[in-house]
């Protein structure tokens, strides 16, 4: 998948710049509890997001949804709940997010078409006729579509001028190095028997 984001140019899309000092210590975040939730991993210091990891999940927060609390900030969900928020969330998005539906950008200005899928990414071509590949925790469900985590002036310098056959052999190739990456990590792991026998 890193192929089809690299070829596109979204690669420096999902990039964030570091923790602002402000945030510098509280790496740790904790529910009401104090039970830890997980970790910061990143903030855009431009859009105030923060980069959650949980024990499962990565997930793209405001910086309003976290109360500085010490060296930790605190989070309103327990650990459980959050990651049952995102696998909802999965749900949601697989109902709305599929080929053919039109997206709007985070400034809810019509962004493009989602011409294509893979495994992570959606191949969105975009109203200037260019295509780019957004990572699909980068979408959010919406009733009209679905919106994007990003704006249509941001995205449009990464658009890649491809044909929809071009779109279809990116998509390929994705699933084939999906395909293989999992047939070698198959073949490193030793078979049961050969755990037992060891």
């Amino acid at each position: 998948m890193k192929k089809i984001i690299t070829a596109l140019g979204v690669g420096a899309l999902v990039a964030v710049a570091p923790v602002s000092p402000a945030f510098a210590q509280a790496l740790e975040i904790v529910d009401p509890q104090g039970e830890k939730v997980g970790h910061m991993v990143s903030m855009d210091t431009e859009t105030g997001m923060i980069t959650l990891k949980t024990d499962k999940y990565e997930i793209v927060l405001p910086k309003t949804s976290f109360t500085p609390n010490g060296e930790t900030m605190m989070i309103a969900m327990t650990q459980a709940e959050l990651n049952a928020e995102v696998e909802r969330g999965k749900k949601e998005l697989a109902d709305t997010v599929s080929i053919g539906r039109d997206v709007r950008d985070a400034d809810l200005v019509a962004a493009g078409t989602i011409e294509a899928m893979t495994a992570d990414a959606a191949m969105i071509r975009l109203t200037n006729n260019t295509v780019v590949a957004v990572p699909l925790n980068g979408i959010t469900p919406h009733l009209e579509g679905a919106i994007l985590g990003y704006r249509v002036a941001d995205l449009a310098p990464h658009g890649v001028e491809l044909t929809p056959e071009q779109v279809q052999e990116q998509v390929a190739a994705a699933a084939e190095a999906a395909a293989e990456a999992e047939a070698d990590a198959s073949a490193g792991a030793p078979a049961a028997g050969d755990a037992a026998a060891q």
